[in-house]
């Protein structure tokens, strides 16, 4: 009888738990969430560069030469050592894309992309080392200077890779060159790398 008993018991626990568990969450098919869209306000000066890109917007067939870029905003009362485009072509002259476009104003840098006859743009910080928007190879107006950068030591200690200054790279100076390992020759300069 308590064998009986305790099969009961366990069918008995055994159904309890399998009605809990069909009624559980973590079985029944529950719809995808949409993911939830925040929309975020970009500052007066973002709207100000838009309106004042307006004439070379709408063609989606076109893309605008930084002079004309230029052009526009210059119009519009920016000066030229506030502006920076995107080159014109590529070094492989496969064309562009987009036009990409900043504005340095007194917020920060009005950074953007005119593509498809549409304008985009947001408020990023200027570069520290040369209180530029863009990086690179890009197009300003005639008469407006070139970045400077942060300027080197003429000691060498800088060596132009952008590292901070007094920070070594090498493994080793040039003075304290590692000595040779006990049956290497140094001749044929292929020890030790699975040479001859």
């Amino acid at each position: 009888m308590t064998r009986a008993l305790s099969r009961s018991a366990a069918l008995c626990g055994s159904a309890v738990l399998l009605a809990v568990l069909a009624g559980c969450s973590v079985f029944a098919d529950t719809p995808a969430q949409e993911p939830k869209v925040v929309e975020t306000e970009e500052p007066a000066e973002v709207d100000e560069v838009i309106a004042a890109l307006e004439p070379l917007l709408g063609d989606a067939e076109s893309i605008p030469s930084s002079a004309k870029v230029f052009e526009t905003l210059m119009d519009a009362g920016y000066e030229a050592d506030q502006l920076e485009a995107t080159q014109d072509e590529t070094p492989l002259e496969t064309g562009v894309p987009s036009k990409q476009f900043a504005v340095l104003v007194d917020a920060g840098c009005v950074v953007g992309e005119i593509r498809e006859g549409r304008a985009a743009a947001t408020l990023m910080p200027p570069s520290e080392s040369t209180g530029t928007c863009m990086f690179g190879a890009v197009d300003r107006p005639e008469g407006a200077p070139e970045p400077s950068g942060e300027p080197r030591d003429e000691d060498g200690e800088d060596n132009g890779t952008g590292h901070i200054p007094g920070e070594s790279f090498s493994t080793a100076e040039p003075s304290e060159a590692p000595s040779e390992a006990p049956g290497e020759s140094g001749e044929g300069g292929s020890a030790g790398l699975g040479g001859n």
